[in-house]
């Protein structure tokens, strides 16, 4: 008896298990509500046409759609969706994804890239910087010399927010350089360590088409995920607290943001004197959560109390980005020189909960260069980043980033493509 009742379980759970992949393939393919249901009244039709012969087949039936329709069926659907693109994708060239995604033209390789020179540009990312900090409701004088900044040079465009898969520092870096969504599926940060080329066209690889030099700067340890490797393969030179000449303070994450600052202003001497273009990249970290990285020196500086540490960092921020503009204007080559502020994510965690409140998450994105195409309240994403940098600058080029190359909205093409944008990234990055 015992293996006969062994046997028909087993037998039962086969069907089970084909009722349930068959209803979940079915709502994969039928993309309409009622072609879907004829189809699962039909197999209601074999199940009881079929009832005297197999019994088991009715509560095999009864089961797979009770299970289609819980949490199981779901993890389900979802695995078996992700396992049908991936195996859709695979085989597939960047050509061939682009093409069923949807794009208007073919994506332009940087051995196609024409440019011509505009202005010098400072670029400074600028860890977990929001346009909340710069409201005297929310946070008095805690940013008075960005928002002076403000009302007099720059520009500042309000609608600045973080696109899906890149809202970390990483993700950030790479989506608003390329115009592509930070998504490889695995390895998190360490994908960037192990990448050793990629054929993508990052603005640093626009620009450097026209004769300019790339310099990225941080002050933190460019191992720390893959950030000094991904920089490269972008088009920069790189150089990270251990190539500093300035003598900083140690932090848990390199040296403090006054030291980056101090090196930056060596730099950009340095890259004057070439008599090239050039484009000086920067990444601060002290405004990192959940409670900054207070810098001691800084307090003379600042009006914030030294124990209110992140506001402290943050206003020692402003204070840094306003001398350093200063800096700048007094330059001989000052005019040629566009400096543009960018927050990379929102601030993570919840230290500043409160304060925040159910305000919208922005981050600030401020430049003093020409006027671009977006106007200051339209919503503005990473991936808008790379034509907006070439555009504040005024530098001509025939680059194509991705939003461009599609009719559809970019962000929700996205969303509903995590898989060929994958793999688009993993044909691009080798």
């Amino acid at each position: 008896m015992a293996p006969k009742v062994i046997g028909k379980l087993f037998s039962q759970t086969i069907i089970l298990t084909i009722f349930v992949m068959t209803l979940v393939i079915a709502k994969l393919l039928i993309n309409n509500r009622d072609e879907l249901v004829n189809f699962i009244i039909n197999i209601i039709n074999i199940i009881v046409f079929k009832i005297k012969k197999n019994p088991y087949l009715v509560i095999a039936a009864l089961s797979s759609f009770l299970i289609l329709y819980t949490n199981t069926s779901k993890q389900i659907y979802r695995l078996t969706k992700e396992g049908l693109e991936y195996a859709k994708y695979s085989f597939s060239t960047e050509e061939d994804i682009l093409e069923k995604l949807g794009s208007k033209q073919k994506y332009k390789g940087f051995d196609k890239i024409v440019s011509e020179k505009g202005k010098n540009l400072v670029i400074i990312y600028c860890e977990s910087l929001e346009t909340v900090y710069m409201n005297e409701k929310v946070f008095p004088k805690l940013m008075p010399r960005i928002n002076q900044m403000k009302e007099r040079d720059f520009k500042s465009y309000e609608n600045y927010s973080t696109s899906y898969g890149s809202g970390w520092t990483i993700g950030a870096l790479y989506a608003t350089q390329t115009g592509f969504p930070c998504i490889f599926g695995h390895g998190g940060n360490d994908v960037f360590n192990k990448i050793n080329s990629n054929n993508m066209v990052s603005y640093a690889k626009v620009i450097k088409k026209a004769g300019y030099t790339n310099l990225f700067l941080s002050n933190s340890d460019l191992s720390f995920g893959g950030t000094g490797n991904l920089m490269k393969i972008l088009g920069y030179d790189v150089k990270g607290k251990e190539d500093f000449d300035v003598k900083g303070v140690k932090t848990a994450w390199g040296v403090h943001d006054y030291d980056l600052f101090e090196q930056a202003k060596i730099e950009y001497d340095k890259l004057s004197k070439k008599n090239k273009p050039f484009n000086l990249t920067m990444l601060t970290v002290d405004t990192h959560f959940p409670k900054g990285i207070p810098d001691e020196r800084m307090q003379s500086f600042v009006q914030v109390p030294f124990n209110r540490e992140l506001e402290f960092s943050v206003a020692t921020l402003d204070y840094l980005l306003a001398d350093f503009y200063s800096f700048i204007k007094s330059q001989p080559n000052a005019q040629d020189t566009v400096m543009i502020i960018i927050g990379d994510h929102p601030l993570m965690g919840d230290s500043m909960k409160d304060k925040f409140g159910k305000m919208p998450r922005r981050m600030v994105l401020m430049t003093n260069g020409y006027d671009i195409a977006q106007g200051k309240n339209e919503s503005i994403k990473y991936y808008d980043i790379p034509d907006i940098v070439l555009e504040t600058a005024g530098i001509k080029h025939n680059a194509v980033f991705p939003k461009k190359m599609f009719d559809e909205d970019f962000e929700k093409l996205v969303l509903k493509n995590n898989s060929a944008f994958m793999h688009l990234n993993l044909r691009l990055n080798k």
